[in-house]
């Protein structure tokens, strides 16, 4: 049985028209909440991803769709495992999926040749939902690490959440890790408050950038 199931045609994980994923009528499937231009671009069949897959030795960051849904959450698990050297990650299956529901989220892939090898999942600040955007999660598959993808992400997440009008971009990074703070950092994100305790008890520290 897979980790993650495949939403039914209602909507994100049975709610309808709420959270990462809204429904498409004309193309009968499910697509991303983007912004018009987003979309009037991934409806162009010179852009769609399923009609015209990147080269073997390209990999573009794409807004993901509901079937890349289980892909892309799966491709965390198995990131963040091995981050941690084995054990599982601290944040439940159940808290991602509550991220998925949230109405604003939304979600993009690194597609590699029609394989999701990255994943950035943002969503609405629950204090300022109008102003700004949370980069809950971005992650790469383990064997693509050091490709340069997660920079691609980095770049891609405030790019998009600045299209949707979000005016600032936060996230929480692990504050020993100095290698991926410098490429936060690289991407004008700065260090916002103090080192806190993480939910594995990790040290943790915010990040925030304007749009």
């Amino acid at each position: 049985m897979p980790l993650f199931t495949q939403p039914r045609r209602r909507g994100v994980l049975g709610t309808p028209g709420v959270g990462v994923l809204r429904s498409a009528p004309r193309q009968g499937t499910w697509r991303v909440g983007a912004s018009p231009d987003i979309l009037r671009k991934m409806n162009d069949p010179r852009a769609r991803p399923d009609e015209q897959p990147p080269m073997a030795d390209e990999t573009v960051v794409r807004c993901g769709h509901a079937e890349d849904l289980e892909t892309a959450f799966a491709l965390w698990w198995r990131a963040e495992s091995a981050r941690r050297h084995g054990p599982h990650p601290p944040v439940s299956v159940e808290r991602v999926r509550g991220y998925a529901r949230r109405t604003g989220t939304f979600l993009l892939v690194a597609d590699s040749a029609g394989e999701i090898v990255g994943m950035a999942l943002v969503t609405p600040a629950s204090s300022r939902p109008a102003e700004v955007a949370v980069v809950q999660m971005m992650f790469v598959a383990p064997e693509r690490w050091g490709e340069g993808i997660g920079r691609k992400l980095v770049a891609a997440a405030p790019a998009e959440a600045r299209v949707r009008g979000f005016e600032r971009a936060q996230l929480w990074t692990h504050a020993d890790d100095e290698r991926v703070r410098r490429l936060y950092e690289g991407h004008g994100f700065g260090r916002t408050g103090p080192r806190v305790a993480g939910e594995s008890g990790e040290p943790i520290v915010l990040y925030e950038r304007l749009l």
